[in-house]
């Protein structure tokens, strides 16, 4: 979608967390998801600019008349967006790894590239203080099911007249 304005493509997120090596290997490792960021190295921002400035000048070159002449008259939208892609890489590959990777892989492209961040899937570690909390929550959610239901069955058995919301007739 490139071609058409799409300047983000994210991948598939939740298919590269689920990537697990072999057990047999000598270091497993598991998908880490980066995103990353990209913006074309265009020449400094002019103080004034107009939706037909040219951001290029490709006057006297062999480019001069060519498709890339009339891109460099809307490329001035490249100043203020950037795209973005995710990327699946292996868990025992740091951001700065990465970083390093991509600008050894691209350098000649003239691309500034940031990584934003990565993601491993890892399950939450809680400290005694958060599990106390949890339980707390839960005992008390637990006390209020049951207080609720012993109302409900003494107003039900007390009172005949009494219509419940909840029935426990058949």
């Amino acid at each position: 979608g490139s071609l058409d304005g799409t300047i983000t493509n994210l991948g598939a997120y939740d298919q590269c967390l689920s990537i697990e090596s072999d057990s047999n290997l000598a270091v497993p490792f598991i998908g880490q998801y980066c995103v990353v960021k990209y913006q074309i190295a265009l020449p400094p921002k002019p103080k004034r600019m107009t939706l037909r400035t040219p951001v290029f000048n490709f006057t006297g070159t062999p480019v001069s008349g060519t498709f890339l002449e009339e891109f460099s008259l809307s490329a001035h939208a490249f100043y203020e967006r950037y795209g973005r892609t995710g990327i699946c890489i292996p868990s025992l590959c740091s951001k700065n790894d990465f970083h390093s990777f991509l600008k050894r892989f691209i350098s000649e492209s003239h691309m500034n590239l940031t990584i934003n961040d990565c993601h491993t899937k890892v399950l939450p570690k809680f400290n005694s203080l958060q599990l106390a909390i949890i339980v707390i929550f839960g005992v008390v959610l637990s006390l209020m099911i049951l207080a609720t239901s012993v109302d409900l069955i003494i107003v039900y058995t007390n009172d005949l007249n009494y219509i419940p919301f909840i029935s426990f007739e058949t």
